[in-house]
């Protein structure tokens, strides 16, 4: 049975992201397939990922943008009420 473990190549080496379950032991090398998925967009510094968070909530507070839902409480109850999963008795 094949195992899929996400790693990133660089260069000629493998950083594993996650724990595998099978060792690979030096001498006993191991033949790999490599996928290479879609190219990941560059990590952002926390402290910009914030800022643009705030930016948003500024945005959504000078439009104005929640003016439709009259109580927020029973807005936020409604929304989290949980739905009926297809095929499961309710």
């Amino acid at each position: 049975m094949l195992t899929t473990l996400k790693a990133v190549v660089h260069g000629d080496r493998i950083q594993w992201l996650e724990a595998s379950e099978q060792t690979f032991p030096a001498e006993h090398p191991v033949v790999a397939l490599i996928t290479p998925l879609q190219e990941q967009a560059p990590a952002v510094p926390d402290q910009q990922r914030a800022e643009r968070r705030l930016a948003a909530l500024k945005k959504l507070a000078s439009i104005n943008a929640f003016s439709g839902i009259p109580d927020p409480l029973e807005w936020q109850r409604e929304v989290r009420n949980d739905r009926e999963l297809p095929g499961r008795p309710s």
